[in-house]
This record gives C-alpha cells, sequence and structure tokens, in this order.
C-alpha cells in the first residue's frame, strides 16, 4: 500500500536509502482512501545485482553521514548479506548488539548468519547468551523466549545432538506452545525411529497452525514411511 503525502516544507525524507519520512506527527486524521492504482516497479529485474550494488553503495555513504545510527547500521549489514558479504554482515550486527541487546530481530538474523558462515558454535553461544538475558528482565518476553528456545533447538539439531535438542524445543513450547518445537520434536522422534511419538508431536502441530507448510508436509511423509 502506497502513501501519498502534501509537498509541505516541513516533510522530508530521512536516509539515503529505505528513505523515512520526517516531520510526520498525527497521520490518522490525514488518511484518505482512492481508487487510483500507481505501479511501482522500480530497477529492471535484469539490474537486479547492480541494484544491490547501488544500495551498498548508499547504505556505506549514509553510514559516514549517521555514524552509530542502529537503523543505518541495520540497513548496511542487510545490504553487504544481499551482496554475499556475511562476514561485514555478521560484523555490523554485532555492533547494534552491542548497543542495544533489544534491536528487533537482531538475534535472530544475527544467529541465522552466523550459520550460514558456519559459525555454528558461536550462534548457540549467542542464542544461549540472550536466552539468560531475557529470563533476566522483570517481564521476560515469552514469545521471544519461545522461538529463540526453537532456533536453538534447530541448530543443535543440524549438528546431531538431540537431546540438546529436544530439551530447547520442550522449552520452547514450555514458555509458548507452536507447530514449529512440536515439529522439531517430531523430527527427533523419526530420527529415533520412534514413529508413533512423531505422529502425535506433528498432530500436536497441525492443531495449533494447520497451515504450517513444514508439519502438513512431514505428516504425509510419515504416513508413506508408517504405511
Amino acid at each position: 500500500f502506497i502513501k501519498l503525502y502534501h509537498n509541505l516544507p516541513e516533510l522530508r525524507y530521512k536516509y539515503l536509502v529505505h528513505e523515512q519520512l520526517d516531520g510526520i506527527t498525527d497521520t490518522k486524521q490525514q488518511v484518505i482512501t482512492t481508487n487510483y492504482v500507481i505501479h511501482h516497479v522500480g530497477f529492471d529485474a535484469n539490474l537486479s545485482k547492480a541494484k544491490k550494488q547501488y544500495y551498498l553503495f548508499l547504505a556505506e555513504k549514509q553510514l559516514l553521514i549517521y555514524p552509530n545510527n542502529p537503523t543505518v547500521l541495520f540497513n548496511l549489514a542487510m545490504a553487504y548479506a544481499d551482496n554475499k558479504q556475511m562476514a561485514k554482515a555478521v560484523d555490523v550486527l554485532y555492533t547494534i548488539y552491542r548497543q542495544n541487546k533489544d534491536f528487533p530481530n537482531i538475534v535472530r538474523i544475527l544467529s541465522d548468519f552466523l550459520v550460514k558462515i558456519h559459525r555454528i558454535v558461536e550462534s548457540q553461544q549467542l542464542l544461549t547468551k540472550h536466552i539468560v538475558y531475557l529470563q533476566s528482565l522483570q517481564e521476560p518476553d515469552t514469545t521471544e523466549l519461545s522461538y529463540l528456545y526453537y532456533i536453538l533447538g534447530i541448530v543443535q539439531l543440524q549438528q546431531q545432538i538431540l537431546d540438546k535438542a529436544m530439551g530447547c524445543f520442550q522449552k520452547s513450547n514450555t514458555c509458548l506452545p507452536n507447530a514449529d518445537a512440536y515439529n522439531g520434536l517430531a523430527m527427533i522422534a523419526v530420527a529415533k525411529k520412534q514413529y508413533k511419538e512423531a505422529y502425535e508431536f506433528l498432530q500436536k502441530a497441525f492443531a495449533l497452525n494447520p497451515n504450517n507448510i513444514n508439519v502438513v508436509n512431514n505428516l504425509k511423509k510419515l504416513k508413506s514411511i508408517c504405511q
């Protein structure tokens, strides 16, 4: 959905890339719905690589203007990732994390990038450390804790550390029952050839989220195995 604004002098775009409109105070009474259709095509599809390189150029230039700005740093990290410079992306994300542990999704993305560049143990350490941090808060975010336990379980599952992965999936469900964690428990049960237990886990996952593609596909696979 596209927003249009009056060309007022107090309204100016901030940042060189992923611009944000500055100067807006209250927009609720200014919203008007129209039937106009606007097509925003951006760069030609054939220039996607050039677009990514150009965005990286802008993101690096932007950092000179707004040094240590977490939003600018995050855009730079994503630009590095888009250009397959994952180690640089990780370094920038660590800078944000040191500044603000509560920056949205920072641990999720950083842990994922660490796995992608085969720094798996470091990803585990980061997740474990942040879980301890969240648990120390006066009002822990159980939704975030549940998800981080799930991610940690997936990392450990990839390393075939089944018992620790199982513990993480169970803790994820303790924080907040979710289809992904039950799906993880089912994968472990299958690895142990405990097909009945796996089916029960998948049934619980399906009840929580019948639209979860991984759960639906695993149910089909499990039925074919058991036949």
